[in-house]
């Protein structure tokens, strides 16, 4: 009987140190793994939203490099409109391309001089025209008309009015007037 009292004194402590241990790994669970849970899902949730931050900073990243791709082509689309449409008169640059038209058509311009712009013209419009008469020599026929051709390839927008041609035994004499435009205010 002594012997199954010592028996069962053994279990007794088996039993306790078992309960104690199991106790324990509870408390330890309850109190260092319920806040490492809680802080895992808080971060998984942080990760969660930082993701969707970053895919919308990756799209915005996408669309600026290709606006930037978009900028050079933008820019000379830009200079050929203000090239078409100065702010002033710009003469130089007008018949420098108009000079070009003619050398390239073979003929030669005699005279260039600003015609009157009426003050109701200019006012207070975003484009008006400014006038320029103009006299030529073509050394025949065919290069005149070269030359008016290619006027419409001119950068700056152009047009023709009063045009009137004589002609001798080897050349073509005419003047006329070109007509440009400009934006805003006439300085």
């Amino acid at each position: 009987m002594v012997k199954e009292n010592l028996k069962l004194g053994k279990n007794k402590y088996i039993i306790i140190v078992l309960g104690s241990t199991l106790f324990g790994v509870i408390i330890l669970i309850s109190l260092i793994g319920r806040p490492l849970y809680s802080n895992l899902k808080e971060t998984s949730e942080d990760l969660k939203e930082r993701k969707i931050v970053l895919e919308k900073e990756q799209n915005n990243l996408s669309t600026l490099k290709n606006l930037e791709s978009q900028k050079e082509d933008l820019i000379k689309k830009n200079e050929k409109v203000l090239a078409a449409l100065p702010t002033n008169k710009d003469v130089s640059r007008l018949f420098v391309q108009y000079e070009a038209i003619a050398a390239k058509s073979g003929v030669k311009i005699d005279g260039v001089s600003e015609a009157s712009t009426s003050e109701e013209t200019v006012g207070n419009e975003l484009v008006y025209p400014v006038s320029y008469n103009v006299s030529l020599t073509a050394p025949n026929y065919s290069s005149f008309i070269e030359s008016l051709k290619r006027m419409e390839d001119a950068i700056r927008i152009l047009s023709i009015s009063s045009l009137n041609i004589s002609s001798s035994e080897n050349s073509i004499n005419a003047s006329y007037v070109v007509n440009t435009f400009m934006r805003g205010g006439q300085n």
